[in-house]
């Protein structure tokens, strides 16, 4: 049975591209989880007021801001996980 990390298709992983990809999806992590909790909190408030005063502005731009970072922090933890990967 080959070593699914060695063989001769599958070239073994330097240590430093180990750590650059466990950095990048921490980093990734680091902006993916404040924001997205962030703009969960801030739309379920701006739904609340949006049902007591009937105007929907504030959700729209709770998510129309809340979701740059989200959508940066999600594809810099995809970009760190492809690097651990080795894609």
């Amino acid at each position: 049975m080959s070593d699914p990390e060695g063989g001769p298709g599958h070239p073994k992983k330097s240590p430093g591209l180990i750590a650059v990809g466990i950095a990048i999806v921490l980093i990734g992590l680091m902006i993916l989880v404040p924001s997205g909790l962030c703009t969960v909190v801030f739309g379920m408030a701006s739904i609340g007021s949006a049902i007591q005063s009937g105007q929907w502005g504030g959700l729209l731009f709770v998510i129309g801001i809340g979701i740059i970072p989200v959508v940066v922090g999600a594809i810099t933890t995809w970009a760190g996980i492809q690097i651990l990967r080795g894609k």
